[in-house]
């Protein structure tokens, strides 16, 4: 449950940097911070075992 916790707000404070770095019209950098967080998400699944080869 913690993790859960920890997880949905860090997804919130990432949204809430989006929306504020659009309002300063530095579009470029929301992706590439959610790139790097939908990389991290990805590895530590792959490295748990539940990502599996066919």
């Amino acid at each position: 449950m913690k993790k859960l916790l920890i997880l949905s707000a860090s997804i919130l404070l990432v949204a809430g940097l989006t929306m504020y770095m659009y309002s300063r019209m530095v579009g470029a950098v929301p992706f590439l911070l959610l790139a790097a967080l939908f990389y991290w998400l990805a590895w530590r699944e792959t490295k748990r075992g539940r990502i599996k080869n066919s």
